[in-house]
């Protein structure tokens, strides 16, 4: 009896529920860094981000992508030091959005975890090197326009506010992410 309540209920929700989709897709924009003496001397760079996402109700998805890219050189100090700064990280996250049409518009929320290396030649102490991992919420906004059935195109501003601690100063290696992409969502 118990068995055949459970089967009839799961059927009922079954018919009930909206079609999911899997969304994969890549994308691909500038990012920043927020820290002023970072800025002037890595500046923005290149970022790209493949992700997937799972919507399971009304809108509502949860997701996962890794971001990266983000790999600078300067020369640093009086002497001109060479340096490098790589910044890339695995992203988890959930969002809702609107359907209007060919036009989902969205907003997202989650959690980065970042790694981040930093290299320094000089010759007080040949080749200074930090390699340190940090997490970070990350809040994004953005838009799907569906191109046919399952193709659409994507654009999206992100800010993560990543401060980091490698020694004794604080360094915000945070900053904004404006990204633009292509993706294919699969019905079920």
């Amino acid at each position: 009896m118990r068995k055949g309540i459970l089967a009839a209920a799961a059927l009922l929700v079954s018919l009930q529920a909206p079609a999911m989709d899997l969304r994969v897709g890549c994308a691909l924009g500038t990012r920043s860094i927020d820290d002023e003496s970072l800025r002037e001397a890595y500046g923005p760079g290149t970022v790209y981000f493949p992700y997937a996402a799972l919507s399971f109700w009304k809108g509502a998805a949860v997701g996962a992508g890794f971001e990266t890219g983000y790999s600078k050189e300067a020369k640093l100090g009086l002497y001109k030091e060479a340096s490098s700064l790589k910044i890339q990280g695995f992203e988890i996250f959930a969002l809702y959005q609107l359907k209007f049409d060919a036009l989902h518009p969205y907003l997202k929320a989650g959690y980065g975890f970042y790694s981040y290396s930093q290299t320094l030649d000089s010759p007080i102490a040949p080749l200074f090197r930090v390699d340190a991992r940090q997490g970070a919420p990350i809040l994004a906004g953005g838009f799907n326009l569906h191109l046919t059935e399952g193709l659409y195109l994507s654009g999206e501003a992100k800010y993560v506010p990543l401060t980091v601690k490698p020694f004794d100063e604080e360094v915000d290696l945070g900053g904004l992410r404006y990204l633009l992409g292509i993706g294919y969502a699969f019905k079920f």
